[in-house]
């Protein structure tokens, strides 16, 4: 959960990683994502501070503890999510790593931007589920959507400066799946749901088929069509039975079969033309058609 050393890093100071990770700060040092895989083959613990803002964590695989100032020892095992909300820099966190490969994805977003950028005002989310005096702490299973998202971070297939951007909208799509189950509230939300907001949906939904190929994000989307973020979320799951994240995948999905089947593009033309790495293509690939994409090309 925190940067891997097999030491205590001091306040301040930046904490060794392992070749095999990713690191990249955005936006002035207000986004940052890690990821990869840590590979100790030992157990090995650690501590360190923990930045004021909101972390986001998706463990795909392997397994470590961790322990936030106020909470019990907890572990977490993937396919699993951890999302932080934390006021105070003077807060700590504690580690201790398994002896196997720790395969993650960490989202670090910074007070101010969570706030200003994505709307989301963590002391009255805290204050909301009675833990304004300790960092709020919610674990739940990692679903598919947070997977893709995380394996999408982990095999970026773009390049140069296009790398950045691609990583940013990613890295916020992941945030707003972890959180929409975490703050989302059925019953208010049914009921302030109206004819106008369920048109502003569809709205949304136009525009992002329309700019499918370089999607706004969920922030951008949702000011857009004059809701939150939250509720566009819940608009596109009442409507479409899915995140606008799912809904975006599928027409993707949908628009390499279509390539595919008429025998245009390769596979790997296919992957790249709907923005994934050809890997992750055919897993997402196969498991929405039941078949693999060579497999429909060559019929």
């Amino acid at each position: 959960m925190a940067h891997r050393t097999a030491t205590v890093a001091q306040a301040g100071e930046s904490i060794n990683r392992p070749e095999s990770r990713q690191y990249l700060k955005l936006f002035a040092g207000d986004l940052i994502i890690s990821s990869g895989i840590n590979e100790l083959g030992a157990k090995s613990s650690g501590a360190g501070p923990l930045k004021r803002g909101l972390k986001v964590v998706v463990v795909l695989s392997g397994r470590e503890q961790i322990e936030l100032e106020g909470h019990p020892l907890i572990e977490i095992s993937g396919p699993q999510s951890c999302v932080i909300l934390n006021e105070h820099d003077s807060n700590s966190v504690r580690w201790i790593a398994g002896d196997t490969p720790l395969h993650f994805v960490i989202i670090q977003v910074a007070y101010s931007l969570a706030l200003d950028a994505l709307g989301i005002d963590l002391a009255a989310v805290k204050r909301q589920r009675e833990q304004a005096e300790k960092p709020l702490l919610h674990v739940a299973k990692g679903d598919q959507v947070l997977q893709s998202l995380a394996s999408q971070i982990v095999t970026c297939p773009m390049r140069g400066t296009m790398r950045n951007m691609y990583l940013a909208g990613k890295s916020f799509e992941l945030v707003a799946a972890a959180l929409d189950p975490m703050l989302r509230q059925p019953e208010r939300e049914e009921q302030s749901f109206s004819a106008a907001d369920l048109q502003r949906v569809h709205a949304a939904y136009d525009r992002l088929i329309a700019d499918a190929d370089e999607p706004p994000s969920l922030a951008e989307l949702a000011r857009d069509v004059g809701l939150s973020a939250s509720k566009l979320t819940i608009g596109f799951r009442r409507a479409f039975g899915t995140t606008v994240f799912g809904v975006l995948q599928d027409h993707r999905l949908q628009e390499a079969h279509r390539m595919l089947a008429s025998g245009e593009v390769t596979v790997s033309e296919a992957a790249y033309r709907v923005g994934y790495s050809p890997a992750h293509f055919t897993t997402i690939f196969r498991q929405r058609f039941g078949m693999s994409p060579s497999r429909l090309r060559k019929s």
